[in-house]
């Protein structure tokens, strides 16, 4: 449907009501093509009313009670379900009031979001100075009003992070790690005794803990992968869906970010979902659709606040999330 078309669709949409809400409701039209086109465009502002929502930020319970709806009945319209004809006309005539302005912010937003993608802020350090993203996460948690309580952490051998956090911020953590290799977990086994570290360690994936973790476990949560974002993807997943990290706690994420082999499986349903996510035709690399995919997992609750690109013998990104609700 070419732009010419929307616009009239839109215009006929917004001075009959009646039309739009057969649309919603699936009324046939005598004329199939004429339903299509509508009910493409009825479908397109469910969408970004979901969108909008995401966006602003708005606690959906605010917008029902405007508008005179249950919650129910708003995230059935926007979840393109049947609604009753009252309903459906409440809420089509506050679209005719906002619907331009929603529109207009969602595309902006979106827009905003591919230029981030491309133009992350990149700093060039090699690997031996990895200690610099280590910095600014101490930092940050040094800032933080949550200053004790359990961490979740991915630690190497040497435990660099945590002796550095305990320095640097306090020694009121206490740490709670995995490690699937045997061979690295009995070093990290001898550097927790040396250096007497408060930490549970744990032989086996993360994805034990994570996976099934209650909300509000952690303090904070310093997840150091060394592969690429679609690897640990359903793992970011729920730490974020699960709330495990308190309000207000952090959770540093470092990624690969490679250009793998565009024939894996993995790498195509990788850009697939990214290109289906921001409604764009190409992904500008992995590194900016790591980006994307990680912003569209935020929600309500959570932040980024700091996205950093860096060299340890293979092209990183460190993730900086903020849970804020």
């Amino acid at each position: 449907m070419n732009n010419e078309v929307k616009v009239e669709v839109e215009r006929q949409l917004i001075h009959n009501p009646t039309l739009a809400i057969d649309c919603v409701n699936g009324t046939t039209f005598k004329n199939p093509q004429t339903y299509g086109a509508f009910k493409i465009q009825i479908n397109t502002r469910r969408k970004y009313v979901g969108f909008y929502l995401k966006l602003k930020g708005v606690n959906p319970k605010e917008i029902a009670k405007e508008i005179g709806v249950s919650v129910y009945n708003l995230n059935k319209y926007v979840n393109s379900k049947t609604v009753k004809f009252d309903v459906a006309h409440l809420i089509n005539e506050y679209l005719i009031r906002n619907y331009s302005t929603m529109y207009a912010e969602v595309l902006q937003a979106k827009k905003q979001a591919k230029i981030d993608a491309i133009t992350p802020k990149e700093v060039t350090f090699d690997g031996a100075n990895k200690e610099q993203v280590r910095d600014l996460f101490v930092n940050k948690v040094s800032k933080s009003t949550v200053k004790s309580g359990k961490f979740f952490v991915l630690p190497s051998d040497s435990c660099a992070f945590e002796i550095q956090t305990n320095l640097q911020v306090d020694n009121n953590f206490h740490y709670v790690a995995c490690e699937h290799n045997k061979d690295v977990f009995l070093k990290l086994a001898q550097t927790i005794a040396k250096n007497n570290l408060v930490m549970s360690a744990n032989l086996g994936e993360s994805s034990d803990i994570l996976n099934v973790c209650k909300p509000n476990t952690f303090s904070h949560a310093f997840l150091d992968y060394c592969g690429t974002f679609p690897t640990y993807e359903n793992e970011v997943r729920n730490l974020l869906v699960n709330n495990s990290v308190k309000v207000n706690g952090l959770i540093g994420l470092t990624f690969c970010c490679r250009e793998a082999n565009t024939k894996n499986q993995t790498t195509i349903d990788f850009h697939k979902s990214v290109i289906e996510e921001m409604n764009c035709d190409t992904v500008p690399s992995v590194l900016g659709g790591t980006k994307i995919k990680l912003l569209s997992m935020l929600g309500n609750s959570y932040k980024l606040v700091e996205y950093v690109s860096y060299n340890d013998g293979s092209s990183m990104v460190f993730a900086l999330l903020k849970r804020i609700a």
